[in-house]
């Protein structure tokens, strides 16, 4: 099987050595690796379950945390009919040098709590219109644009932490950060802590 190369196995005594090995693997720019669960039959059988879960294997990845401004919501049908506020929200990242907020990413919101969380917090702030405090990208996929848009972030944007794997410069995106300086940034796998 040409281009199939066995994986290094470790062997770890301690959570400090499973720690230490994880911050030299991501300084080593991998991004992450498996963790199993040593005399499951799981592991010993080193096999795949399809759709099954269970705590056997364990993918640690790195993981680097944003502090990012609500810019504005959208609702999905499916979330409309189950009587939440707002499906995703619509995060952005403040430019000092051109004194705008740049769009980022647009996030799934986790759970109906924090939609109706998030939704009262912004809600008497928002309109229809895009507020000149935000940078959008020039043509932005009707898709993308969202229903109601935080007006006055700098005041009124509610600031939601997230992690993601990485910053990264897709080629075609539809996001604002960097557009100034020729590459546009997004998030990859973010998830709302």
């Amino acid at each position: 099987y040409e281009g199939i190369v066995p994986v290094e196995r470790f062997t770890f005594s301690s959570s400090t050595e499973l720690q230490q090995h994880t911050l030299e693997q991501i300084a080593q720019g991998k991004e992450g690796f498996v963790v199993k669960k040593p005399g499951s039959s799981y592991a010993q059988d080193a096999w795949y379950v399809e759709g099954k879960r269970n705590s056997d294997w364990i993918k640690l990845k790195r993981q680097v945390t944003f502090d990012l401004v609500a810019l504005g919501t959208y609702l999905t049908p499916k979330r409309k009919q189950q009587g939440w506020p707002v499906s995703n929200v619509l995060l952005g990242t403040y430019n000092e040098q051109t004194e705008r907020f740049e769009t980022m990413v647009k996030m799934n919101v986790p759970n109906q709590s924090v939609a109706e969380e998030l939704y009262d917090h912004i809600a008497p702030h928002c309109a229809e219109n895009i507020d000149q405090q935000v940078q959008y990208a020039p043509k932005i996929p009707t898709a993308k644009a969202p229903a109601i848009y935080v007006q006055n972030p700098l005041q009124n944007g509610k600031v939601i932490e997230v992690t993601a794997m990485d910053v990264t410069s897709p080629a075609k995106s539809w996001h604002s950060c960097g557009i100034e300086d020729g590459q546009v940034h997004s998030l990859r796998q973010p998830v709302y802590v």
